[in-house]
Formats: structure tokens, sequence, C-alpha cells
């Protein structure tokens, strides 16, 4: 701890943007026949499409909030990092079902369980360039949101906390937080629409019931103007706020249904909308749970299995987390921990000598599956622009000062179970789970 950067701030996020380029640009391609397009990757279906979105964040975020000396870093001009930005976000906003392009492999996005996500991805960089678009770009995001607000009026609020068979877990807490936050951000982006009234409520309905557990069901408290028993559809987790996903408790997919939360909040808050009470159901429990599971230094604790290449998907969106979660709750644990991950991150971008965050070890999946490793590689630079909404909430809490080593594993220490998914695990200031 005492040789980590303990005044992190948002200008050491963006460098790491900026050395980023030198190794994005060699997978930048313009489209064919339309120079002011372009795409990151692959722009294949589901994770070439997510691709784009970080990159166009990534880009639209260093332009925007990057110091001249930052900038000069990544060895473009301020402005080419604009064109970049714009070319491959209008890109994305066209490839939507709204949209009138398909990508490389003939498909498109949107209006399905995982658009959401994909959505969220973008927001960054449509938030960033919102001055420089036309007033076509402006429609086109406008159309989108819409059209995907509308569509959730239409689905079924899902809830699993058990397996669809003996051998599968499957929450669908992930997939209601962005879908809630999708329905928050249509209301953002079209604040005297129609139906702006239902889309808030079913929003409240999607964040009871992302991290949602079997007691809410008799819960009377009042949420929303709701006992929260009335607006619970089912539950995603389990009694002690543990959930199974992938066939396993799964920590790394307990930050992502959280982070996507923490996020909506921030974006909230950017955009001056009070946000719904329901929206902050259950963090600290869950929040917790994920704490238990840290190790020092700087990983997240991946105790009962994972099935993602280690320290790259789930953790993204934890260090993105972090900033925010000092801001609402003031958590000091939490920028230990954004301490800790941070150092790790520039660690792996600085060996690999190219400005690429995990090139050198993901050399063999580059080859094998390009669609995920650009997914991955992007996967860092995506999230820190989000990191970076949070940096800029001028009117939210500062950010406290970490707590000693010491201490800080005497605040993790302790016992977690979670029955239902036949898990226990302790964890003491000199002893790991």
């Amino acid at each position: 701890m005492n040789c980590l950067n303990k005044n992190l701030n948002l200008s050491d996020y963006l460098a790491l943007l900026a050395r980023w380029v030198k190794a994005a640009e060699r997978d930048y391609h313009p489209l064919d026949g339309t120079p002011d397009l372009g795409y990151y990757g692959t722009a294949y279906r589901h994770w070439g499409h997510q691709s784009i979105a970080n990159y166009a964040s990534a880009y639209a975020t260093l332009a925007t909030l990057a110091s001249d000396d930052i900038i000069a870093i990544s060895g473009v001009s301020r402005d080419f990092l604009y064109e970049r930005a714009l070319a491959a976000l209008r890109y994305f906003l066209r490839l939507h079902t709204t949209g009138d392009l398909v990508s490389q492999d003939g498909t498109k996005w949107g209006t399905d369980w995982i658009s959401g996500n994909l959505f969220l991805r973008g927001v960054a960089a449509i938030d960033a360039l919102w001055d420089k678009f036309t007033d076509e770009d402006k429609q086109r995001v406008e159309k989108m949101v819409e059209a995907e607000a509308e569509h959730l009026m239409k689905q079924p609020i899902i809830c699993n906390r058990w397996p669809e068979r003996p051998e599968l877990g499957r929450t669908n807490a992930e997939a209601n937080s962005w879908n809630g936050s999708m329905l928050l951000h249509a209301i953002i982006y079209l604040p005297d629409h129609a139906r702006k009234a239902a889309w808030w409520e079913q929003a409240c309905r999607y964040f009871i019931n992302t991290l949602s557990v079997p007691q809410d069901a008799e819960d009377q408290r009042l949420v929303d103007g709701r006992p929260i028993a009335e607006w619970h559809v089912g539950a995603n987790l389990h009694p002690n706020f543990g959930f199974e996903h992938h066939g396993f408790l799964h920590f790394g997919y307990m930050v992502i249904s959280l982070e996507e939360l923490v996020f909506t909040w921030a974006q909230c808050r950017r955009h001056r909308l009070a946000p719904p009470q329901s929206l902050f159901h259950h963090w600290q429990e869950v929040w917790q749970v994920i704490k238990h599971s840290y190790i020092s230094p700087g990983r997240l604790g991946y105790l009962a299995g994972e099935d993602w290449s280690r320290y790259l998907y789930c953790q993204a969106y934890f260090i993105s987390m972090l900033p925010g979660l000092q801001k609402r709750l003031g958590d000091a644990d939490a920028r230990f921990m954004e301490l800790e991950l941070f150092d790790n991150v520039k660690l792996e971008q600085t060996a690999n000598g190219d400005g690429s965050f995990c090139a050198k070890r993901l050399a063999a999946l580059a080859a094998k599956d390009p669609v995920a490793f650009y997914r991955f590689e992007s996967d860092y630079p995506g999230f820190f622009a989000r990191a970076a909404v949070y940096y800029t909430l001028q009117d939210e809490g500062k950010l406290p000062a970490p707590p000693a080593p010491a201490e800080f594993e005497q605040h993790l220490a302790g016992i977690y179970q979670e029955p239902d998914a036949k898990f226990i695990s302790q964890r003491t200031p000199t002893r790991l789970p």
C-alpha cells in the first residue's frame, strides 16, 4: 500500500487511456466508402458491437476531459480523437435496429435481452459528444432510446435464483439492472415523452427486482410509494445476498449487477434527474458480500470459480464502480481497493509495452477468437470512461482517504455463508478465504 498513488485521480485514468490509443489505432477500420464512419475490432454481433461502444466512450472521454499534456501522450490531436469517437459512435447508432446499416457480419443490435448493456457502454460517448452532434445524430439517439423503452414495456420481468437445470444457476439480476437503467435513460433523453410516467414505474419495478431476495416478498416498507412486497416479482439472489450465475456462486456478476445500478445513479446526478428510491435496493448488503471476496493486492476473488479470462471483464466493472461507491456511500474500503486495482492495471499495460491492456497474455485468444479478444481489450478503456463520470460529479461527496492495510483487512474479516448455494467462507485479517 505504501507504494501506491494515494492521490489517484481522473488524470491518472486519462493517462492510461492516452497510452491505449497507439494500440487501439492498429485495430480501427474506416467503413468502406464512408470515411466518416468506422469501427474498432471486428464489428461482429454482440461482443463486436460492445467493443465499438467501448472505443467510442474511451476516445470521447479522453478528448473531452484530458489536459493538453495527457493528449500529447496519445501521439494524436484532440481533434483526431473527436473525429474517431464520432465515427465509431455514429456507426454504432446506425447499427441499432432503428438504424439503416448492418455490421460486418450482417447483424444489428437492439431490442433484445442485452441491448441495455450495449447502450450503457456507449452512453459516455453520447454525453461527451452531444454538443458536437448534428440534429440527425440526436434524433438517432432519441429514436433508439424510445424503441428500447417501448420494447421493455412489453417484456415480462424475469427473476430466477434457482438453476434452470441442476448444473446451470442463472440469475437475471444483471439484465434487470441494465433494463431499469435503459428506461431511466429514455426519460433523460426524452424528458417530455408521453410515456415518461409508465417508463418510470417500470424502471422502479426492474430495480426492485434486480438485487431481490426471497424475504422481499413479505417486506412492507414503502419504496417509491408502494410496499416492496407489491413491487416484488421474484428473487434473483439467495437470502444472504449471494447469487448463482453460469452455474456457480459468481462474485463477478454480483459486481456487474451492482455496477450498472451505481452508474445509473451517477447518470441521474449528471443529468439532474432525481433517482427513484428503488435504484438503491440492497446495495449495501450486496456490496458487503463483494467486499468479502476481495483479495489484496488488487484482485477480485473468484471464491467459487470463474469462467472468463481472469481479472478482465468483471474486474473492469469493479474498478469503475469503486469511485461511485466512495461518492455515494463514503466507503473508504472502496478507495483502498481502487488504488490497488488501478496499480495492477497500470502495471500490466506498462509491461505490454504497446499501450494495450491485455494483448500480451491474450495473444493466443486474439488469433483464435478475435471477437472475444477485442471486447476484453477494450473493456478497461470503456469502463474508465464510466469511472470518469463519477470523478466529474462535482456536487457529490469527496473521495475518502483509504484505511491502513491492517485496518482494511480487519474490515473484511468474518464469515460469509449462503446455505442455498452450499457455500461458506471465512477470512481473518491474516488469512484469505
